[in-house]
């Protein structure tokens, strides 16, 4: 579940294990069900807005990503993104990142997010259980975290 704050309106996208995703709108003080698609029989585990309203990142239970156009409720593109379970998405300006179960976090280009040979960090040595990607002062960071509760930043 995560939320977009946009012109003082909150949109709330809830996605989970039965393969929906929803969108839901604070009006009159509640949130109200706006729209809903079915994307996957594999379950959801993670989704990340790409770019806002447009592209949806989604992370299913069998370490493919979804890319899924919420405006229309189309899947755009699918490809396998990693060996284990997919714990992470982010995104900055120019790149999709996704950590793994498999101890890799993969950069990719947002232009080729289906690229076959993405930039692989193996700095952790065990799973890793999450990951944010965040900017300041213009520069790019990535923060993780694994099994063994090291954090690499």
């Amino acid at each position: 579940m995560f939320a977009l704050e946009k012109q003082g309106e909150t949109e709330l996208y809830i996605v989970g294990e039965d393969g929906l995703i929803k969108l839901y709108k604070k009006e009159e003080g509640e949130y109200q069900q706006k729209r809903s698609f079915y994307v996957t029989d594999k379950g959801i585990l993670k989704a990340q807005l790409l770019r806002a309203e447009e592209t949806m990142v989604i992370a299913t239970q069998d370490n493919q990503i979804i890319l899924f156009s919420f405006n229309t409720g189309t899947q755009i593109s699918k490809f396998s993104a990693h060996e284990n379970t997919i714990t992470g998405v982010g995104v900055s300006k120019e790149h999709l990142i996704t950590c793994s179960l498999d101890s890799t976090i993969k950069i990719r280009e947002i232009t080729n997010v289906e690229t076959p040979y993405p930039i692989l960090l193996y700095d952790h040595e065990e799973g890793v259980l999450s990951m944010d990607v965040g900017s300041e002062d213009g520069k790019d960071f990535l923060v993780s975290i694994d099994i063994n509760r090291h954090i690499v930043l």
